[in-house]
């Protein structure tokens, strides 16, 4: 994201942002956070952040970036904001960039008049909060077994097998992987730890793209209604999530009605009219995407658990229950808002709400050819910590190439100080015991200035390390990762 539309986005988001130095005295605050406060911005730079900050979470305030000033490159931390009548707890991410500490804040208000109700928010914030830690350190774990499994399955069929039964029941693991490969992006996108490739959307032309390939997997009996503003709406969310979120709720809509019924999806611009959180104060204009079917309906009890993570009504072995919360995830860190009203026996409609970008500016698609590059007579430095992906990585590489093999830093520290060994390129962990990957690169290049090396991440790149070694030119790749793709990555890397 570049600095213009990182600015636009500081400005429209709901969530609450600030920069501020490394003694926390507030640099920048964006329009949310200032509503929050009742303080105008001339009133609020050079001043330090923990006088807004309740007087007894000043110290677990401090501890948090006395975290950051150590080394660690994000951390979390809950706080509440002073004010007269309400206490404000804020969840916020803290990211240290280039002696600047950017923080992100999700708050919910704490009214004594209502402090039931707003405690029962809080507490569901916070299990959210819980599942989404706990789902991004599953998520690693599994795609480390799944690089294991994907690879092994890749060298088999290399290999080659003339019983045919064999060759069948190999494909179907690697199929079956890849499938598992996609439930792990929900659960890292519902987390927070799915990297998103914004880009400015024809939401109108998306839609219809997705509507023709709807016609042809809904039910015969299902009849699809779309209905487009004349306007051309640009916003600006990853396409490929986008997709995922609109076919989220037409699968919901379908499973609504297995006796058949209408689908209308429609699209129109409104100013925020509809009282969702979205901050409402300049009236901005919103994109309001609605997906009506005639099905079943949901309880009142339903409807306030529906984008619940591993919440589902339907059969065990149907649904994961991640669908819909990886949709209100991604609608959120978009930037915009999603709801639901529904009545039993009459239908359902989900409505989603994102802010428009006025200003478009040209982004060039990328293409290229596919080409498969040999990678022969190399010295390749491995560092992971899980068995499994080192062997794995170990097979795939070490037939044409020397695979030297460290399962934590330190010891791959020893190996890159030894003089006698000349290696072409280290392929590393993003996350590794001791330290992480930026710390260690930074140890690495200290040792050797020229030193190529390649990341990998369970995280789907981390939303926070992998900026930070991305802006520093150096590349990533995602498990699992297929034989080729590998080679070719390593190879882009050496000729750099």
């Amino acid at each position: 994201m570049n600095e213009i539309d990182y600015a636009r986005f500081f400005d429209l988001t709901k969530e609450l942002q600030l920069i501020i130095s490394l003694e926390t005295n507030i640099i920048q605050a964006n329009p949310a956070f200032l509503k929050l406060i009742a303080v105008p911005i001339a009133e609020v730079r050079g001043v330090d952040i923990r006088s807004f900050i309740n007087v007894e979470d000043i110290k677990t305030f401090d501890l948090s970036i006395e975290k950051l000033k150590s080394g660690i490159m994000n951390t979390t931390v809950e706080v509440r904001l002073n004010k007269e009548k309400t206490r404000n707890w804020i969840i916020f991410e803290c990211v240290l960039k280039s002696d600047l500490i950017y923080l992100t804040g999700n708050y919910i208000f704490m009214d004594p008049l209502n402090s039931n109700k707003e405690m029962d928010q809080f507490l569901k914030f916070q299990k959210m909060e819980i599942i989404g830690k706990m789902a991004g350190g599953i998520a690693h774990d599994f795609n480390n077994y799944l690089t294991a499994i994907l690879g092994h399955s890749e060298l088999l069929l290399l290999k080659g097998n003339n019983d045919p039964e064999i060759t069948e029941s190999v494909e179907m693991i690697k199929s079956i992987s890849g499938q598992a490969a996609n439930i792990i992006n929900q659960l890292l996108t519902m987390s927070r730890n799915k990297v998103i490739d914004p880009i400015f959307l024809d939401v109108n032309k998306s839609i219809l793209n997705i509507s023709r390939m709807l016609k042809s997997i809904l039910q015969k009996d299902i009849e699809l209604e779309i209905y487009l503003c004349e306007k051309t709406p640009f916003i600006r969310i990853d396409n490929t999530q986008f997709e995922q979120v609109i076919l989220n709720m037409v699968m919901n809509a379908e499973d609504a009605m297995p006796n058949g019924g209408k689908l209308e999806i429609q699209t129109s611009i409104i100013n925020n009219s509809y009282g969702l959180s979205i901050d409402d104060d300049d009236h901005k204009p919103q994109i309001l995407i609605s997906i009506r079917d005639t099905g079943s309906g949901m309880s009142a009890e339903t409807m306030e658990k529906i984008f619940e993570p591993f919440y589902t009504t339907k059969e065990i072995g149907k649904g994961t229950g991640l669908g819909l919360a990886m949709s209100h995830s991604i609608i959120t860190q978009s930037g915009g808002d999603i709801s639901v009203i529904s009545e039993i026996g009459v239908g359902t409609e989900f409505r989603i709400f994102l802010p428009i970008i006025s200003h478009v500016n040209d982004e060039p698609i990328k293409a290229g050819l596919i080409q498969y590059h040999e990678l022969i007579g190399k010295t390749i430095l491995i560092i992971d910590d899980s068995t499994y992906v080192l062997n794995t990585l170990f097979e795939i590489l070490s037939k044409e190439n020397e695979v030297l093999l460290a399962n934590q830093p330190s010891q791959a520290l020893d190996l890159i100080n030894d003089d006698s060994i000349n290696i072409d390129i280290i392929l590393t962990d993003l996350i590794l015991p001791q330290m992480n990957g930026s710390v260690l690169a930074h140890k690495i290049k200290q040792i050797k200035p020229g030193q190529k090396i390649l990341f990998m991440t369970g995280y789907s790149m981390d939303s926070t390390l992998s900026k930070e070694l991305i802006n520093k030119n150096y590349s990533i790749i995602e498990k699992p990762f297929s034989i080729f793709d590998l080679k070719e990555k390593i190879y882009q890397e050496l000729i750099k």
